[in-house]
């Protein structure tokens, strides 16, 4: 391939990178606050229910978290039967499944109790995808139940995420804790109990973990750019994708750090190469590695992003150089960058 052809295509690369990788940076994770409940029957629920709001209030003006408030969580749980499995958790394992099951990235969970006139709220934020404890935090405080509802939830946020301030905001948000009424909290969206047995938890929340679908794009060596296309296969992290046209064919096994959505991506990569020219037959095997980043459009829709490093063994018949020369068959074996970019549609 001439230099300009080159140049143009690692180019063009580095300008899709350069956008892509912001549009990632500046999607937030989303996260869930479930209602802190009273350690036994140390304190009310009403008063979990609005420490809980006022926690979600403070943690979404730090601009971290797309914090999911009742508008939108009563919008992604759709079935009444499954509202219990969201509202009653109380430890990891239950904050967990009800994070994939509202489709979240965090989960913070808490527990709200008193002693007398020393309260306390314990808080835990989870990873779903990884199922791991991010970080924990507890909050004493004594006082009056009205200080600490007050006080303890930006303390607590201080503490779990290991920041020194909370933004100010703009409006009033939360009236004192005194002044919260009971038809406030009654007035938020709950639908009503059934009767019906409750499905099990693992069942409600198991993620798809098979996916296949068309995969169509660029790659590119110092030797050209092909276009073709093909499909993929995907279980869990593990990936195969296979891609031709008329001038060869390759494949490559990608592990994905996360199996779903936006995620870095390590895979190695085979292809095999034929190409006619004037001066003759150019045969080549490629096997290389690349690192790169899937970034999911859509649902659906994704792009793979990759860059990295083959081994080429080209084989020329019967080729002529520059000066008109004949050669016979020659092996030319080198060390050269490639590079991906593709799109697929994933089922």
């Amino acid at each position: 391939m001439k230099c300009k052809k080159l140049i143009f295509i690692f180019v063009l690369i580095y300008l899709l990178l350069a956008l892509a990788i912001p549009a990632y940076c500046n999607e937030k994770p989303t996260c869930l606050v479930l209602i802190f409940y009273p350690d036994e029957a140390s304190s009310e629920q009403l008063e979990g229910r609005y420490i809980t709001n006022k926690f979600a209030q403070l943690l979404d003006r730090l601009d971290i978290y797309d914090v999911i408030d009742r508008t939108e969580l009563t919008q992604r749980i759709t079935d009444e039967k499954y509202w219990k499995i969201v509202e009653t958790c109380k430890n990891n394992e239950c904050a967990i499944e009800a994070g994939r099951l509202v489709n979240v990235d965090y989960v913070i969970h808490g527990i709200v109790g008193h002693i007398g006139s020393l309260s306390s709220l314990d808080t835990t934020l989870l990873n779903i995808k990884t199922g791991e404890v991010v970080n924990v935090a507890g909050t004493d405080y004594e006082g009056s139940k009205e200080d600490f509802a007050e006080k303890a939830p930006e303390a607590n946020i201080k503490s779990l995420l290991g920041i020194l301030s909370i933004p100010e905001a703009h409006e009033a948000t939360t009236a004192p804790a005194a002044q919260v009424k009971k038809e406030t909290v009654e007035s938020e969206i709950v639908p009503e109990q059934t009767t019906e047995e409750e499905p099990q938890i693992e069942e409600v929340a198991k993620e798809k973990k098979f996916h296949i679908g068309p995969r169509l794009g660029l790659v590119a060596s110092d030797d050209g750019a092909e276009f073709g296309g093909g499909i993929e296969v995907q279980f869990s992290h593990i990936s195969c994708q296979i891609l031709g046209n008329d001038s060869g064919f390759g494949g490559g096994l990608s592990y994905y750090l996360h199996a779903n959505g936006n995620t870095p991506f390590f895979s190695v990569a085979a292809a095999y190469y034929e190409e006619d020219h004037r001066s003759g037959d150019e045969d080549g095997v490629i096997l290389g590695v690349l690192l790169g980043y899937r970034l999911n459009i859509n649902e659906k829709l994704n792009a793979r992003i990759g860059l990295g490093v083959g081994v080429v063994d080209w084989e020329r018949d019967k080729w002529t150089d520059k000066n008109g020369i004949d050669h016979d068959k020659q092996d030319d074996k080198e060390i050269i960058p490639i590079a991906e970019l593709t799109l697929g549609y994933m089922f």
